[in-house]
C-alpha cells in the first residue's frame, strides 16, 4: 500500500498545490478531498486517471478518461510546476504532463 499511496502523491504533486486546504484524512488513513477542487481546470480525481500515463518509469499511453481530463485542462496554467523537484521524486515526468495533448491528440504539447 505504501508503494501505491508514493505514486499517488507523485500524481498529485502537480496539482496539489492549490489543492491542498481541501484535503483532509479520517482516522482510518482515508483521504478526502471535495470534487469541486481543482486546478488549471482538472480536479483531484480527473488528474488520477492519468496516473499511469505520466509516470517516470515504464509510462502508458493516456486511456480515454485521462484524455477527457486532459482536453479540460490549461497547461499553460501547469507550467510553473514543471521544474519542482517533488515531482520526479514522487515519479511524475513533467515533461510527460506537458506533452499529454499531443499523446491525446488534441493539439501541440506545452512549451514552458
Amino acid at each position: 500500500m505504501e508503494g501505491y499511496n508514493k505514486k499517488l502523491v507523485g500524481v498529485m504533486a502537480f496539482l496539489l498545490v492549490g489543492m491542498m486546504s481541501s484535503i483532509s484524512s479520517n482516522n482510518n488513513g482515508v483521504v478526502r478531498m471535495s470534487n469541486a477542487q481543482s486546478l488549471c481546470g482538472v480536479t483531484l480525481w480527473e488528474a488520477l486517471s492519468c496516473q499511469s500515463a505520466v509516470r517516470v518509469k515504464n509510462p502508458t499511453p493516456p486511456s480515454d478518461r485521462c484524455c477527457a481530463a486532459a482536453k479540460k485542462a490549461n497547461f499553460t496554467c501547469l507550467c510553473p510546476y514543471k521544474n519542482s523537484p517533488e515531482l520526479p521524486a514522487n515519479g511524475v515526468n513533467p515533461d510527460r504532463v506537458l506533452q499529454l495533448p499531443v499523446l491525446c491528440d488534441l493539439g501541440p504539447a506545452v512549451n514552458c
